[in-house]
């Protein structure tokens, strides 16, 4: 009595099975699509941690080019120094040569 299903209610439960494949497949993509996207994911305090790194990086190389220009700067300003130097080195062998 119970098992006597209409072909009406038989095609519409046919349908309905078609249908719930259909999801069953859609959600088992979602999953894989989700599992790849999480194994990509970079979480806020990982991200966080290596812009840290960065900036600390980048704090030291703007220092070193600090300290860079500062020795360029003390050289270029020796440089007169130097140069007098030489003239005048120059100028005493002349000098100790004409005697």
């Amino acid at each position: 009595m119970g098992d006597e299903y209409t072909e009406e209610e038989r095609e519409r439960m046919a349908k309905l099975e078609i249908r719930l494949e259909n999801i069953e497949l859609v959600v088992t993509r979602m999953d894989l699509k989700m599992d790849a996207w999480q194994a990509n994911f970079v979480s806020k305090e990982l991200l966080e941690e290596k812009l840290k790194l960065q900036n600390k990086e980048i704090e030291r190389l703007q220092n070193e080019l600090e300290r860079l220009d500062n020795e360029k700067k003390s050289y270029k300003s020796s440089l007169p120094l130097w140069a007098a130097a030489f003239i005048a080195a120059i100028s005493l062998i002349v000098s100790l040569w004409r005697m």
